[in-house]
């Protein structure tokens, strides 16, 4: 069961008791779509509004603002971020939002203690920053350390009760510890704050469908498509649902839905062998 894990930039597609490869995507578009790296910029932005205002030449500063390009190489705007960071010049402002760059840069990199680290300066400053707790919490999903990303998601919703990325998140982490109980729970309150949040959606069907419970998986998917009508992967679920509520005929429309967006998906072609019985 491979569930979604929604981040600031990026989605991690994780399955229970691995955590598998960081696809950009931006969750009101695709679930797992190429593209641009999307990171909140709120978060910079809380603390450092315009960077042009520290001092120097136009030149450096042009040098330094990779530090808070979220298209830049993540290893070089890691390493940028460390220059501004060690520099005496750096005020207060900048040098902690060089700090909360850097995290997402070595997160980016595979570099979680580093970005837990950094992640942990920027929350020792704000301590009152829900996005900064969910975003450690992330770092502290991927490295597998469930009760750590619980209790950071948790400290996140404490701060902003209607923080529905947060309730997503912390239900990956749950399942993994196998608390299905709070898993479910955690997805009934994310998609109670946010009704059209696909991610979620997507999500709890697949706990409805590994319960056998497919005509709330059906309804969950069919929600989901209204968000992101071009997201191959919830036809996909939802054909194989179909499927195993014996009903081929109804799965078929999918599956050529599916297809039609993204004609070399692998799973959509065994759908369509399948309910023409050529696999079994």
């Amino acid at each position: 069961m491979v569930f979604v894990a929604e981040e600031g930039w990026c989605t991690v597609l994780i399955e229970v008791d691995n955590i598998s490869s960081c696809e950009p995507h931006s969750r009101r578009t695709a679930m797992f779509g190429a593209g641009l790296i999307w990171i909140w910029f709120a978060l910079a932005c809380l603390i450092c509004p315009i960077f042009g205002l520290a001092s120097g030449s136009y030149a450096a500063e042009e040098a330094r603002s990779a530090c808070f390009d979220t298209t830049a190489i993540p290893s070089i705007r890691g390493a940028v971020c460390t220059e501004i960071i060690v520099a005496p010049e750096t005020s207060n402002q900048v040098r902690l939002s060089a700090y909360l760059n850097r995290a997402a840069a070595n997160y980016l990199t595979g570099k979680l203690d580093d970005a837990i680290r950094d992640y942990s300066k920027f929350i020792s400053a704000q301590p009152a920053n829900a996005v900064a707790f969910h975003e450690r919490g992330l770092a502290y999903l991927k490295a597998s350390e469930f009760q750590n990303a619980i209790a950071d998601f948790s400290e996140a919703i404490r701060l902003n009760s209607e923080y529905a990325t947060a309730y997503n998140n912390r239900v990956i982490a749950y399942v993994n510890i196998k608390d299905r109980q709070k898993a479910l729970s955690d997805f009934d309150a994310a998609i109670q704050l946010d009704p059209i949040y696909a991610t979620a959606l997507y999500n709890r069907s697949l706990i409805y469908f590994d319960d056998a419970a497919y005509e709330r998986a059906v309804a969950d998917l069919k929600k989901a498509i209204e968000s992101q009508p071009s997201n191959p992967d919830l036809y996909n679920q939802l054909a194989w649902t179909y499927l195993k509520m014996g009903s081929a005929s109804e799965s078929l429309p999918y599956v050529n839905r599916s297809l039609a967006i993204k004609p070399s998906a692998t799973l959509t072609t065994r759908v369509v062998q399948f309910t023409k019985g050529l696999v079994t």
